[in-house]
């Protein structure tokens, strides 16, 4: 059975402090959060455009080791993305289209999203 995008955008990692330490993509997928990262000579090349590219592999999450999800809005900062593993990490990601994200994980993931 094939993999199935259900949602893809803007997902940058956050640091403990709520600042962007990398640029990239999350997606989304009916398996797995997927993200891909942009390297640092594309970043400074083409700026702040570089969240329209794919960007390369760096890891990701299978979907039954997600135990629960939050959307945290930060007003004008933004929304940050929070997905809690089934070993105690919390990977958080700056992000946008919050709304769009909260329908993709309740489909994917209904009863573990959370404000």
């Amino acid at each position: 059975m094939q993999e199935k995008i259900i949602i893809e955008g803007v997902a940058n990692p956050l640091s403990k402090h709520g600042f962007a330490f990398k640029n990239g993509r999350g997606v989304l997928t009916d398996k797995r959060f997927i993200f891909c990262k942009h390297s640092l000579a594309k970043t400074l090349t083409i700026g702040i455009w570089v969240n329209l590219t794919k960007g390369d592999y760096e890891y990701d999450i299978p979907l039954e080791k997600i135990k629960r999800v939050e959307i945290i809005s930060k007003g004008i900062r933004g929304n940050v993305l929070c997905l809690h593993s089934d070993d105690g990490e919390v990977h958080k990601y700056g992000i946008l289209k919050a709304l769009d994200w909260r329908m993709a994980f309740d489909n994917v993931l209904p009863g573990l999203v959370s404000e």
